[in-house]
Parts: C-alpha cells; sequence; structure tokens
C-alpha cells in the first residue's frame, strides 16, 4: 500500500505552472516593442508571489480529504553586469507566509509576524530559515538562463532547523535547484520571445523534465498578444497564456511483484501578463487552473485528486528595502500593489 507521505507528494502537483497577468489595452501608433528582458547594473524590484490551492483527495476512504493551501513570497531581486556581458540576479528573500486549511482544522505562519499568538511553530521552523538567504541566477548575453544556485543549500538549512515533518517532506520538493530554476528564473522570462509585440501574434514554448514518482512532466505553453499601449512613459503589452501539463506515466514496482500503475496528471491553465517596455521586464502576471491526478496504488484501488490552483506575481517597484518610499508607483495603482 503506497504511504501517505507518497500520496500527499503526488496532490502538490502544478508547482511547474508559469503564471500569467491581466488588463486590455487600446493601440497607439510609435515605435515597436520588442518582447525583451532588459538588465540594469545595480537595480533592484520588490516582487511578491502568491500561491492559492484547493486540492480534493476521492476514491479511497482513508485517503479521503480536502485542503486548501495559501502561500506568499516576498523577495528582493538585484541585477549585477558581467564584464562578459551576461548578468547575475541575485534574489534575497524577505517575507514568508503560509496558511493551510483542512480537516483537522488551520495552521498559519507569517515571518512578518511571528508572534502572532495562533502561529504554527512547525511553520516557522520552514519559513525562518529562508529569510535573508538568497538564492542566484545567471543569465547570458543572449537572456537565457546560464545557471542557478542556492536553493539546495537553502533547503539544508532548514532541514538542520526542521529535522523531518510531513508539511516539509513535502514543500521541500519545490526547493531543490531544478525545481527553483523553473519558479524563480526561468518563469519571469517564458512570455517574452525577444520579437516586436504585435497584436494577435502567436508563439509556442514546450518543454520536459523528470520527476520522482511521476515520469517525464510535459509542459506545452501558447503565448499570444492581446493588447498593447503605448500612451504613457512605460508602453504596455498584455500577453495570454494557455498551458496544457501532462505527464508520459511510469510503472512501479510495489514490492510484491504486482506492478501498479502510475500516476496519471493532466491539467490546463490559462493567465495573463504585464510587459513593461520601459523596464524590460514582466510587472504583474496571474494563471488559474485546474489539474487532475488519478493513480493506482495498490490492486483494486483508484485514487482521484482534483486540484485548482491561481498564481499571481507583482512587482511593486525599484528600490533597495519593502517599503521603500522612494519607488514609484510606475503607472499608478491600477499596475502595481499588493496581492
Amino acid at each position: 500500500m503506497a504511504s501517505k507521505p507518497l500520496i500527499r507528494r503526488l496532490t502538490l502537483m502544478g508547482m511547474f505552472i508559469i503564471p500569467a497577468g491581466l488588463f486590455l489595452f487600446g493601440c497607439a501608433e510609435s515605435k515597436p516593442i520588442i518582447l525583451e528582458r532588459t538588465f540594469v547594473d545595480g537595480r533592484t524590484f520588490y516582487v511578491e508571489r502568491s500561491e492559492v490551492t484547493t486540492q480534493k483527495i476521492s476514491g479511497i476512504p482513508a485517503f479521503a480529504k480536502e485542503e486548501k493551501e495559501t502561500q506568499l513570497f516576498g523577495a528582493l531581486f538585484t541585477t549585477a553586469a558581467n564584464p562578459d556581458g551576461s548578468n547575475t540576479v541575485t534574489i534575497t528573500f524577505d517575507r514568508a507566509k503560509y496558511l493551510v486549511e483542512d480537516d483537522e482544522g488551520i495552521q498559519e505562519f507569517d515571518t512578518d509576524n511571528p508572534d502572532f499568538e495562533e502561529a504554527a511553530p512547525q511553520l516557522g521552523a520552514i519559513l525562518n530559515p529562508m529569510i535573508g538567504e538568497s538564492i542566484t541566477v545567471k543569465y547570458d548575453k543572449d537572456n537565457q538562463v546560464a545557471s542557478f544556485t542556492g536553493m539546495n543549500e537553502l533547503v539544508a538549512k532548514i532541514d538542520k532547523s526542521v529535522g523531518w515533518s510531513m508539511r516539509w517532506d513535502d514543500m521541500k520538493r519545490k526547493f531543490n535547484d531544478t525545481q527553483g530554476k523553473i519558479q524563480w528564473a526561468e518563469n519571469p522570462i517564458a512570455p517574452l520571445s525577444s520579437r516586436e509585440a504585435v497584436i494577435g501574434d502567436t508563439w509556442e514554448k514546450s518543454y520536459s523534465f523528470a520527476v520522482e514518482h511521476m515520469g517525464a512532466m510535459v509542459i506545452d505553453k501558447t503565448f499570444t498578444v492581446t493588447g498593447i499601449n503605448k500612451t504613457g512613459d512605460h508602453p504596455l503589452v498584455e500577453i495570454t497564456t494557455a498551458m496544457h501539463l501532462y505527464n508520459k506515466t511510469e510503472t512501479e514496482s510495489a514490492g510484491s511483484g504486482d506492478e501498479n500503475k502510475g500516476p496519471k496528471i493532466e491539467g490546463n491553465f490559462k493567465g495573463t501578463c504585464i510587459f513593461d517596455s520601459e523596464l524590460g521586464l514582466i510587472t504583474r502576471a496571474e494563471s488559474t487552473g485546474h489539474t487532475d491526478v488519478s493513480l493506482t496504488p495498490f490492486p483494486g484501488a483508484n485514487m482521484k485528486i482534483s486540484i485548482d490552483r491561481t498564481y499571481t506575481t507583482v512587482v511593486h517597484g525599484q528600490g533597495k528595502t519593502r517599503g521603500s518610499k522612494s519607488w514609484p508607483l510606475i503607472t499608478g495603482n491600477n499596475h502595481y500593489g499588493s496581492i
């Protein structure tokens, strides 16, 4: 029979999803907008990313449950230009919040409010070691990810703080250099094609990667330019995203000689993102979707996991520390704001 930690790991699908954003625009004549990331030496942005997940497990009474998780991370992104034309972005964690609601009640921890009366110490042991720690991304001269480091070292630090817990065993599968590269390095540039922004223009990207117990995950994405606003100091482009997520199933032995089907995973997400051509980066992104997971953990048992997930990423402005009054709200409160 499959262990509960294994079953729970299978409920965490969607961690590979690329968020996407908001707003519709009219179009005005001016110079072309190129969809390309711009790096400026010494520039720092404060970025918040949230993830809200509702999942329901059914089919096997012993594992049946419904759970809602909310995660929020705040981090400073600082760019340093290198002599060879590449750029290094240092991502320093400034805030972490985690809330889980299930049949057993509510667990919550916010590093901004660690003395909250109902704060869960087991979550604090996971989140507190993150604050002040950094991960590092190097982008080559063609703006592609050349290297990603730091997440494995962060995991080692949290391991020492926590020891072992089922919650951390679940969470840490996103906290490695492979998954960290996708979430923190590739996601911010994924919708950018280095082409001119033209309304109706569409392009596709696909990639795959191996995940323990799940086989090869495949992600097919389609991007479409749906809005352009060239009227202000910061011309903006809206890009919509459609994504299909699935896996190529693997067969595993249960150890008893019986062969059980590995999980079958399939999901679809839609979203939009905003590209600020003056800053040369995506400043807001949102994506919402649904994923279904089906598996046979032991002969005769059919489990279904239904997952709804929403991602939001917001760039708040430029500055060295969170809340700096020097950060401009470049296009007004409709473009930036707290999540």
